[in-house]
């Protein structure tokens, strides 16, 4: 629940672009041990303004830990459905000899750069 905290401001209106949708993989995820491979989903819930959270059994939380991810937030409003696509990006790099950390650098870069309207997402479709 710390992370909520830090994450969602106190007055966030839960349908709105300042609350975020927050997985986090469970600490055996992807472990292998029978049973154990659990994750768990948080947000402001607009039912009671209130943190929900709810612990999921699965493969998803090996998934995430398997990609290299243990805590997922996910931010703002669209007006329109948009896909997530979580992939292991160590792997990826590896595949196509690039170093991840300048790698992440220069996609963070490129989000900034979008996110101040410097750059359009049409300019970086590839």
């Amino acid at each position: 629940m710390v992370t909520c905290n830090s994450e969602i401001p106190p007055l966030a209106d839960p349908l709105g672009p300042e609350n975020r949708l927050i997985m986090a993989a469970g600490p055996m995820a992807g472990t292998g041990t029978q049973g154990m491979s659990l994750w768990v989903v948080m947000t402001k819930s607009p039912l009671t303004g209130l943190i929900a959270r709810s612990v999921v059994g699965g493969s998803f939380g090996a998934h995430l830990r398997f990609a290299g991810i243990e805590l997922l937030v996910i931010e703002g409003k669209t007006t329109e459905p948009v896909y997530l696509y979580i992939i292991a990006f160590d792997r990826l790099c590896d595949q196509l000899g690039l170093d991840t950390i300048s790698t992440g650098n220069v996609i963070g870069f490129a989000c900034e750069l979008v996110e101040r309207d410097i750059l359009s997402s049409e300019q970086l479709a590839v």
